[in-house]
């Protein structure tokens, strides 16, 4: 019997360590990551008074649901070229999250007039994000 209970023992407490160690372990790795969020490097590249004036934000081919969180800003979902270009022709200051890879190929055609802002890596997707403008 005692043999039994120190077994039991010394398998709670190697639980109760495993899990004090996990929630530590989170709670110092998520606070990290928020730093090299992509969403919240994109909205950092965004104008400084982007809340003070009526502007349009949209993305193509990317998207984070906390993007919209970290720019404070409604995010317009774009789903072909010909809507990334309309998007793009506004009189308005016009930004956009689209990917790197996928912006080259799109400047280099020089369909869709624009330049881009800065990008940041989307660690979930494992690619670059860039913000574009028709500014």
């Amino acid at each position: 019997l005692n043999t039994k209970l120190g077994k039991q023992a010394a398998v709670l407490c190697i639980c109760v360590g495993g899990i004090g160690f996990s929630s530590a372990l989170g709670a110092w790795n998520g606070s990290h990551l928020n730093q090299i969020k992509a969403p919240r490097k994109l909205a950092q590249l965004l104008p400084k008074d982007h809340l003070q004036k009526e502007m349009n934000l949209g993305s193509f081919e990317w998207f984070q649901p906390s993007a919209a969180f970290y720019s404070k800003r409604e995010i317009v979902t774009l789903s072909t070229e010909a809507n990334l270009k309309a998007f793009l022709e506004s009189p308005l200051p016009t930004f956009v999250y689209i990917p790197s890879t996928r912006w080259s190929e799109l400047e280099s055609h020089g369909s869709i007039q624009a330049r881009k802002v800065g990008e940041a890596f989307d660690f979930y997707r494992n690619m670059q994000v860039a913000v574009i403008t028709n500014r």
